[in-house]
């Protein structure tokens, strides 16, 4: 197994996900999913947050509850946005399943400000 971070995609697509990478604290809890559906990239990875678990970060319920948006009332995962097309391509290839749910971690790289998914995986070898 080896640690992928890779950032968040297209946030401001998916309110109030912007608020969200605003306040989440570090290793709130992610889901992964591949969309082999989507119409507009078969190899898209979507990224989800726990809002069940975010939302016991008093800060978190704060800030969304200001935000006048209330896209996550009565949802338990939020979609935030996706893993990178390049990278989702190549995670695909590599074995990214179809069919299970990838947990993650919400994470901020070292003198980033921009917010990323940090995970564990297990690709698989070309040569085998």
């Amino acid at each position: 197994m080896t640690t992928k971070t890779y950032p968040i995609m297209g946030t401001r697509f998916h309110p109030p996900a912007d608020i969200l990478c605003q306040t989440l604290p570090v290793r709130s809890r992610l889901l992964l999913i591949a969309e082999p559906s989507n119409p507009y990239d078969p190899n898209a990875i979507a990224i989800y947050v726990d809002l069940e678990k975010a939302l016991e970060n008093k800060k978190v319920l704060e800030a969304l509850a200001k935000s006048g948006n209330n896209d996550w009332v009565n949802k338990s995962f939020h979609h935030m946005g996706y893993i990178p097309k390049d990278a989702a391509g190549w995670l695909k290839r590599k074995g990214f399943p179809n069919d299970t749910e990838v947990e993650a971690e919400f994470y901020y790289t070292f003198g980033s400000n921009v917010p990323h998914a940090k995970f564990e995986f297990d690709e698989k070898n070309d040569d085998a």
